[in-house]
């Protein structure tokens, strides 16, 4: 089993996201491509943001928001190579 990925739900995966710069704490469980975008399910706590969402997105649009959080050294549950491989796969 990896990191952030349960056996009973092969199809998400979940990134944490540690908040800072002013952005709460994430939770993403995102699903794979489908058509070109992924469902996501969003969990923010703390900061005006905080509470639960869902939407659709490109991949592109997810990687840029795992990548600033890495640029800006903020922990982040799963590494970048795994989130690309997974928005990589629809």
């Amino acid at each position: 089993m990896t990191h952030g990925r349960s056996d009973a739900d092969d199809d998400t995966l979940t990134v944490q996201l540690q908040g800072g710069g002013g952005e709460p704490e994430r939770v993403l469980v995102l699903s794979r491509p489908r058509d070109g975008l992924v469902e996501v399910r969003e969990f923010a706590f703390g900061g005006p943001e905080g509470g639960s969402r869902e939407y659709s997105c490109t991949p592109e649009d997810v990687l840029e928001v795992v990548e600033r959080a890495v640029r800006g050294r903020r922990r982040v549950s799963e590494d970048l190579s795994t989130v690309r491989r997974w928005l990589n796969a629809g």
